[in-house]
């Protein structure tokens, strides 16, 4: 296995005419972009990947975020919280999985 983790970043975009949220619309590729940085600067490049997403299927919570292997999902993700959940998944590792 490549990577010992993956986060999942919904960034799907409905359009204008959508009655339903999407999240890119609502922060997704933003949020994926801070874990990027996150990631580069704790030097766990190639360890863990965040990865963009389609629709997972929880618009109307968005912006999701799911985390592999925990399977730990995050709803209603703003950007001043992802420095934390970086913290509480990957540094800090409150799974049972090891991550690092």
């Amino acid at each position: 296995m490549k990577y010992n983790n993956h986060i999942f970043i919904c960034v799907n975009d409905r359009g204008d005419d959508s009655k339903r949220k999407s999240c890119g619309r609502h922060g997704g590729k933003e949020i994926r972009q801070e874990l990027v940085k996150l990631i580069s600067s704790n030097n766990l490049k190639g360890k863990i990947r965040a990865n963009k997403s389609g629709c997972l299927d929880l618009c109307e919570s968005g912006p999701v975020l799911v985390s592999y292997p925990q399977a730990k999902w995050y709803e209603n993700v703003q950007i001043k919280n992802v420095k934390n959940i970086f913290h509480e998944l990957l540094l800090n590792d409150n799974s049972n999985n090891k991550i690092l």
